[in-house]
């Protein structure tokens, strides 16, 4: 059966003057039945709630998950080919 998570992802930002700069940012990810990585979303994720129970419920779920999951490198994880 196919799910997602919240995973922490590291990503290396170059700036105009050509030092780097180290990021990390909260992307949902999907994975197929048999566990792997099939895709993430492309931007970070933001929260949205119905209520504020809603919403304190939602970032509790992402700090679990962060806290109990690797992170994931985009530079070698998702390397586009």
């Amino acid at each position: 059966m196919s799910h997602w998570n919240y995973r922490a992802i590291r990503s290396i930002h170059e700036h105009p003057n050509g030092e780097t700069e180290e990021c990390f940012a909260l992307h949902e990810v999907h994975y197929d039945d048999e566990g792997n990585i099939k895709s993430y979303s492309t931007e970070p994720t933001s929260f949205v709630g119905e209520d504020l129970s809603g919403l304190i419920g939602a970032l509790n779920t992402a700090i679990l998950d962060i806290r109990t999951r690797e992170v994931l490198d985009e530079d070698t994880m998702f390397k586009k080919e």
